[in-house]
């Protein structure tokens, strides 16, 4: 019983979305592209030391090899 109406209640939210005309539309931070900035800007990569520091380590490896970091 528990699994059925689970099933009608994302039936029911995968029809409402499915005709919300502005759904295409939206856009959220987390939807957007990451530029080439994004390892400088994005929380994940920025909060701790150990991260910042990951970060700096791939830069610096590509720098060295020369391949470009995406």
């Amino acid at each position: 019983m528990i699994l059925a109406r689970t099933i009608g209640r994302l039936l029911m939210w995968q029809t409402a979305i499915a005709y919300n005309p502005g759904a295409r539309n939206y856009m959220d931070q987390a939807l957007t592209p990451v530029g080439d900035d994004g390892d400088e800007t994005l929380d994940l990569l920025t909060k701790t030391t150990g991260a910042r520091a990951a970060v700096a380590h791939v830069k610096k490896i590509a720098q060295l090899t020369g391949v470009r970091v995406a």
